[in-house]
């Protein structure tokens, strides 16, 4: 009978050494995908002129806007993770040397399955800043999101736009993160895009115009 007590207290050492890395995973939680592997806007029918690169050098695959191009164009990224993954901040990987309206931006969003009712909630966004270098990473934190794919359903929007067509403008990834980016301040606060819609223009702040009215949807 003594002998089993050293054995049985050894047994247990090795179950405490191998759980504990297990938790200490649980701590951050990754979703990324290169630009070019979204879908386009596509507004009448007609594709919006952007293209993807299929060179791997000059940082790898991107999307960029035609050669003609300079209005605004966006691209849908379905997000598929497994349910119950948190996430409190975005980040795109990008080129952007120029100021004014030349940037690379991306929005988290989410939508309920309901009949009926339920908006589309902006959960946070992040802009491009001016960069020598490329390609460059920026992030933004938001009010932490659980994935709940039972109720709802996520995606990703990103936006590249540029003033003229001699600015190369790159959108290469965007990726969600948890436990990356420090808290601060400025951490971002879900929006529901369905109320701001129904505001009047004068009551529509900066932030929840470019976070929920980008772009005019009775255009699609």
């Amino acid at each position: 009978m003594d002998r089993s007590i050293p054995s049985m207290a050894l047994f247990l050492g090795v179950i405490v050494m191998f759980s504990a890395p297990a938790a200490r995973s649980q701590n951050y939680y990754y979703w990324s995908t290169v630009v070019t592997a979204c879908q386009p806007r596509i507004t009448n029918g007609v594709d919006d002129v952007v293209t993807a690169s299929s060179s791997l050098a000059e940082g790898g695959s991107r999307a960029t806007l035609g050669t003609s191009q300079t209005l605004a164009q966006y691209f849908y990224c379905p997000v598929f993770v497994p349910h119950g993954w948190t996430f409190n901040g975005i980040e795109i990987r990008y080129k952007d040397s120029w100021s004014g309206t030349n940037d690379v931006w991306a929005g988290f969003y989410r939508q309920p399955w309901t009949s009926g009712s339920g908006n589309a909630v902006s959960l946070g966004s992040v802009t491009s800043v001016d960069s020598a270098n490329v390609p460059n990473v920026h992030g933004q934190g938001f009010t932490t999101v659980t994935i709940d794919n039972v109720n709802q359903t996520c995606w990703v929007l990103v936006r590249v736009q540029r003033s003229t067509t001699s600015y190369d403008v790159r959108a290469y990834q965007v990726r969600l993160t948890y436990g990356i980016l420090a808290a601060d301040a400025s951490i971002q606060q879900p929006i529901d895009c369905g109320e701001v819609e129904a505001k009047p223009a004068w009551a529509v702040t900066a932030e929840e115009r470019e976070r929920c009215l980008m772009f005019d949807t009775s255009s699609f």
